[in-house]
């Protein structure tokens, strides 16, 4: 397992050089005419200031990871150097301060288009920090408010043997709200050790807000190193499954019993489009060849599918996309500064969309939602039996005959 963790202890490396290289080819339109290590520093934690704190927390979390192996094994394996060390072995860092270039840039700098490059960076960064700057110092205000031992206790509880998946997720929840050097190193932690996908994916998502530059975990490098059953059993649970296996979950648990939900008729008025890369296409770029022996994800052999974003009316997302070609683009996953086209479908028969759409959806926002409903039913059967003199009699006074009537009356109902 060492060699797994050390490996992508490098790819994190890894992806730190490559997140500074594009931050650097930034930063080399706005550094002063003459200029060394500790500006290119500075101007990195002026406009990219998260991102930088990105990597000492890592830093913290792999020291921590590290003080554990030294006192349980007696060496260390990470010994993840500071970001400044890490920088100075950066291609494009050495580039920039190579003589050579500084020499070039000395020579052919212009005052007016580096003040303009400034303008444009700050303008272009300013946004982006101060939404960041202002969640954190929201939840700053919430830790303030609460001791140091309350979130220590949070942690411990999250930590033990016998705390539930359901218990896990509420506090993971809370947690959220508070921000300081703990309660960042456990999100990390989280996100590198959290066997529950579910879980490890928040984690991921909330380093993720911070531009803290996670890496998510596939679920097949994730080992249990447990001996107890019940902790083996619940990695399997929410190891992946494959897709056909889910996609046939779905059909026969949820479409089939609920069609008026998933599928809507296909009208004259709706809103089809579909996106491409690059520009001046004909119609035929849009239109899918046939699926002759091939099969993917979705398509059966011989059956060829068009995927579209649909809409019942359009609507305006912003000056230049409707909300369907923003939803296009979102699938495709576009790129900042690349080109794509759109062509837009009507409807000349009769059909059905299947509507997949899941968005603000989350399942513990559910759990809880049916867990209050199952305390106001049980809160209602008691008040009901309360009320009732023939009920009460029937349950009697004593321990045995309240657990007999229970065992008779609750223990069978379904929430």
């Amino acid at each position: 397992m060492s060699g797994v963790t050390k490996h992508i202890y490098d790819r994190k490396i890894i992806d730190i050089n490559i997140m500074w290289n594009s931050q650097l080819k930034k930063i080399e339109k706005v550094l002063p005419c003459i200029y060394n290590e500790d500006i290119i520093i500075d101007l990195l934690k002026k406009y990219y200031p998260h991102e930088w704190k990105s990597v000492e927390y890592k830093k913290q979390y792999y020291d921590q990871k590290d003080k554990y192996l030294i006192k349980r094994f007696g060496k260390a394996r990470y010994k993840m150097p500071f970001a400044e060390e890490i920088i100075r072995n950066n291609v494009k860092f050495k580039y920039l301060l190579s003589d050579k270039t500084k020499s070039n840039y000395s020579s052919s700098f212009d005052e007016d288009i580096w003040k303009k490059n400034k303008d444009a960076l700050w303008r272009e960064r300013k946004n982006k920090i101060a939404r960041i700057d202002t969640k954190i110092s929201n939840a700053k205000a919430k830790t303030q408010m609460v001791t140091p031992v309350f979130l220590d206790q949070l942690i411990g509880l999250y930590n033990k043997i016998n705390t539930s998946q359901k218990d896990r997720m509420y506090i993971i929840h809370e947690l959220k709200k508070y921000y300081n050097p703990k309660v960042i190193k456990f999100f990390f932690k989280l996100n590198d050790t959290e066997l529950n996908k579910q879980l490890r994916e928040i984690a991921f998502y909330h380093l993720q807000s911070f531009n803290y530059q996670p890496r998510l975990r596939r679920q097949k490098y994730m080992q249990v190193h447990t001996k107890r059953k019940k902790r083996k059993e619940c990695a399997a649970e929410n190891s992946d499954k494959a897709f056909i296996d889910i996609f046939d979950d779905f059909f026969s648990k949820c479409i089939d019993q609920y069609d008026d939900v998933f599928f809507h008729t296909l009208n004259d008025s709706d809103v089809l489009c579909r996106v491409v890369p690059e520009w001046g296409w004909d119609e035929s770029r849009f239109i899918p060849w046939d699926n002759i022996d091939n099969m993917n994800r979705w398509n059966p052999p011989g059956k060829t599918y068009l995927y579209l974003s649909f809409d019942e009316n359009e609507r305006k997302y912003n000056d230049e996309l409707s909300v369907s070609e923003y939803i296009c683009l979102e699938e495709y996953r576009a790129e900042k500064d690349n080109k794509y086209s759109f062509c837009h479908f009507k409807p000349i028969k009769k059909g059905r969309i299947l509507d997949l759409s899941y968005n603000d959806v989350e399942l513990w926002k559910i759990e809880m939602a049916l867990d209050r409903y199952q305390e106001i039913v049980k809160d209602l059967f008691v008040n009901s039996t309360l009320s009732d003199k023939a009920e009460l009699k029937k349950m009697g006074t004593t321990k045995r005959s309240v657990k007999r009537y229970i065992k008779k009356n609750v223990a069978d109902l379904k929430f």
